[in-house]
């Protein structure tokens, strides 16, 4: 350890500037947080499923949005009406752009996993009640466990 750093229970901390007032002088200290390599590469790993969660439903919320051919035939299959095809599209935007916002603030990043996780959850489920194959489902379910996933790393 440097001089004029002193180690406490949470962390390294250096000692800064001595700051004068009316008891005397106060010790401005300021905080160093040492990371090791494998939470280094557990960060990366978050934000590169962070990336390509953000980038698949802006896609899909755009093409929903927007009344994309296959997305009207999709919600069209699924007997669901037309509007809750631009709803799920404006929740699928919303959880991308939290999941941006999430790169500055952990808080953003962990509700829009959330949001997206449980909108894919009902994404399954309607799968499974038109009886869809599972090759239908199958991308679906695997962005709810990218977003389960994501989510638990900013959580743990």
């Amino acid at each position: 350890m440097g001089k004029g750093m002193c180690e406490f229970e949470f962390g390294v901390y250096s000692l800064g500037e001595r700051i004068p007032d009316a008891n005397g002088f106060i010790l401005k200290i300021k905080k160093e947080i040492r990371i090791s390599k494998g939470e280094r590469n557990m960060g990366i790993l978050t934000y590169i499923l962070q990336g390509i969660l953000a980038l698949m439903f802006l896609m899909a919320g755009f093409g929903k949005v927007t009344g994309s051919k296959m997305h009207v035939e999709a919600f069209t299959h699924w007997r669901l009406p037309q509007w809750f095809r631009v709803v799920t599209g404006i929740v699928e935007l919303a959880g991308a752009v939290l999941l941006i916002v999430g790169f500055w603030t952990s808080t953003s990043a962990m509700a829009g996993a959330l949001l997206l996780a449980i909108t894919c959850v009902g994404g399954i489920l309607t799968h499974i009640r038109v009886k869809d194959s599972f090759k239908d489902t199958a991308m679906i379910l695997f962005l709810a466990i990218l977003s389960f996933v994501v989510f638990f790393l900013y959580f743990s």
